[in-house]
């Protein structure tokens, strides 16, 4: 942002999206453990799946697997949903780290022409595309509390130029 009204503005706005989302989120979670909340029915202890985070395919399936095509469409949504977070940060990321370090130290070899700024962008953007990718090999390895404690100090630090 240019000015600080104009983030103000910005996270004003922003806050009833990310607010209706997380509202979505939870009451998602809400139904998910209504359905399975006996100790009967609990689909790790019963086998029916190996993990929790496997649980909201298998919802979808139960619920939905009646209706033809409706799982496959509901994956498919899921995975451009990711697809496009990710690309949208990775943009982001490599938009700020231009703007804000190679162009404010104006490194010339980099933006001469309208030509090499955009290479050099997209070079940024395949750069930490690459990182996330080794990181996230790199995060597999480790358990869930240490993951969600690494993820949420990731999002941190890097969620700004989200805004």
């Amino acid at each position: 942002a240019k000015t600080l009204k104009s983030a103000q503005k910005s996270v004003w706005l922003m806050l009833p999206l990310v607010f209706t989302a997380s509202s979505l989120c939870c009451f998602t979670g809400l139904v998910i453990y209504a359905l399975y909340r006996k100790k009967d029915c609990d689909p790790v202890t019963s086998g029916r799946i190996a993990k929790g985070d496997e649980i909201m395919p298998l919802f979808i399936m139960d619920i939905l697997s009646k209706a033809q095509g409706i799982p496959g469409l509901f994956l498919a949504c899921v995975a451009a949903g990711t697809l496009s977070t990710i690309s949208s940060n990775l943009n982001s990321m490599a938009a700020v780290t231009f703007e804000d370090f190679i162009k404010r130290f104006k490194i010339k070899i980099f933006t001469s022409s309208e030509v090499k700024s955009t290479m050099t962008s997209r070079f940024l953007a395949f750069g930490y595309g690459v990182i996330v990718i080794g990181l996230s090999f790199a995060f597999s390895l480790l358990s869930n509390a240490h993951l969600i404690n690494a993820a949420m100090s990731v999002f941190g630090a890097t969620g700004g130029p989200l805004l």
